[in-house]
């Protein structure tokens, strides 16, 4: 981003007509114009979001960037979006970007299950509630098998208790 070509640098570029670059000012520039309002203040100015802006940062987020990779593109430091003024929208459009993120992939994900019997097997596991049967071959979880087993050691232990008390009777 660091380029001093601008887009229209570029579209010039393409049409083979060259232009004196420095005039224009640099990509990030024009980033920054186009995706934040000037507030005027007090001292330093305050950059706020506009819609373009939150457009952007929801297509970012949306690809999993992370707030850094964010804040490089749009040509500001971080703490430009989690000020007081930017914060919410920011945080909101994160959200949004990442839940289609999510979407995205989870239908990637099932488009990857039609031709791979491992990834059909994981989403089973993730969203069906489907486990590997243990070794037994049952669907027993440990925990019954634990319990089931305990009951017949009790079981057991009072029936040879009973004897034991009857034998040392009859002594």
């Amino acid at each position: 981003m660091q380029s001093k070509i601008t887009y229209l640098a570029m579209k010039n570029d393409i049409n083979n007509k060259k232009i004196d670059k420095n005039l224009i000012g640099t990509e990030e520039d024009i980033i920054t114009t186009q995706c934040f309002d000037k507030l005027s203040t007090k001292g330093r100015p305050k950059y706020k979001l506009n819609s373009i802006g939150i457009n952007i940062i929801e297509k970012l987020s949306n690809l999993y960037c992370t707030k850094e990779e964010i804040a490089y593109i749009l040509g500001v430091d971080i703490s430009v979006l989690l000020n007081s003024v930017n914060k919410e929208p920011f945080s909101l459009a994160i959200k949004k970007g990442e839940q289609g993120g999510k979407v995205r992939l989870r239908k990637a994900q099932f488009e990857l299950a039609k031709r791979s019997h491992v990834m059909a097997i994981w989403l089973g596991k993730q969203y069906l509630g489907q486990k590997d049967l243990p070794d037994g071959g049952t669907n027993e979880s440990p925990n019954e098998k634990l319990t089931e087993l305990i009951g017949a050691l009790d079981k057991h232990v009072k029936t040879h208790e009973g004897k034991e008390r009857t034998n040392d009777g009859n002594k």
